[in-house]
This record gives structure tokens, C-alpha cells and sequence, in this order.
């Protein structure tokens, strides 16, 4: 098996920032779904999507931000980081949101056929932000 010292692999798979901010929108999901009385199962596929979605958009800024820095790759990490594991986090709550929802009523019902694609979105919006090919301006500055 694959070890990292004395730390096994899933250290790997776990920040706390993208923890607290899939946990922050599935507690606001939970709110949301006592104060309009409306199911569980109807909410929390829109939290955890929005839970992934603001995870993307957070990295993204912080990319920005860390790339006017002049030491721009030590940040690099981290914020890729940011992203990916709040993409991570927020599609196992969606998944399993996905599984809570059809046991209390069918999938056609929940609405999350919307919700896939956001996913989707915040998915390619990361990749294309933070994997995206240097610019004109890249070029020519080095």
C-alpha cells in the first residue's frame, strides 16, 4: 500500500477550508430546508452544487490575487488545492444527496437534473481559469 511516511493516503483527500466550506453550505442547505418547509431531499442537491461552485469561484480569486504576488508558485498549491477538493467535497455531498433524494421520492421530482449541470460548469470554470494555456502576454513576458 501507498504511504506517505508515517501519513496514509487520504491525508491527501482532506483540507480543512474545502471541509468547513461544504459542511457551511449543507448547514445553510439544512436552514434553508426547516425555514421554507420545503423536504431535504429538495435541498441539498442545490447546497452541495453551491458548496462546489463557490469552492471553484474561491479558487479562482485566490489564484488571481496570489498570482500579482512575486512569489506566485508558492500559492499555487493551495489554491489548486482549494478548488479541486471543494469540487471533491461537493460532489460526494451531491452524490449522496442524489442517493437521500431517491429514497424519499423519485429523481425526476428532486430537480436535480439542473444541478448536474452546474456541477458541470464549476468543473470546466476551474479547469479553464487555473489549466488554462499562457496568454499573448505570458508569451511575450518570458
Amino acid at each position: 500500500m501507498f504511504r506517505l511516511g508515517e501519513v496514509g493516503l487520504l491525508v491527501l483527500f482532506f483540507d480543512p477550508l474545502p471541509f468547513l466550506i461544504s459542511v457551511a453550505f449543507l448547514a445553510l442547505g439544512l436552514g434553508a430546508s426547516f425555514l421554507s418547509q420545503k423536504p431535504l431531499s429538495a435541498v441539498l442537491p442545490s447546497a452541495s452544487s453551491f458548496a462546489a461552485l463557490f469552492g471553484a469561484a474561491l479558487a479562482v480569486v485566490n489564484y488571481m490575487v496570489v498570482s500579482l504576488k512575486d512569489d506566485a508558485l508558492s500559492g499555487v498549491g493551495p489554491t489548486m488545492a482549494l478548488g479541486l477538493l471543494s469540487l471533491i467535497y461537493g460532489t460526494f455531498a451531491y452524490i449522496v444527496s442524489i442517493f437521500y433524494a431517491s429514497t424519499e421520492r423519485s429523481i425526476a421530482e428532486s430537480g436535480v437534473y439542473g444541478t448536474n449541470w452546474h456541477l458541470v460548469e464549476a468543473f470546466t470554470f476551474l479547469v479553464f481559469l487555473l489549466f488554462a494555456p499562457p496568454s499573448i502576454f505570458e508569451l511575450f513576458n518570458s
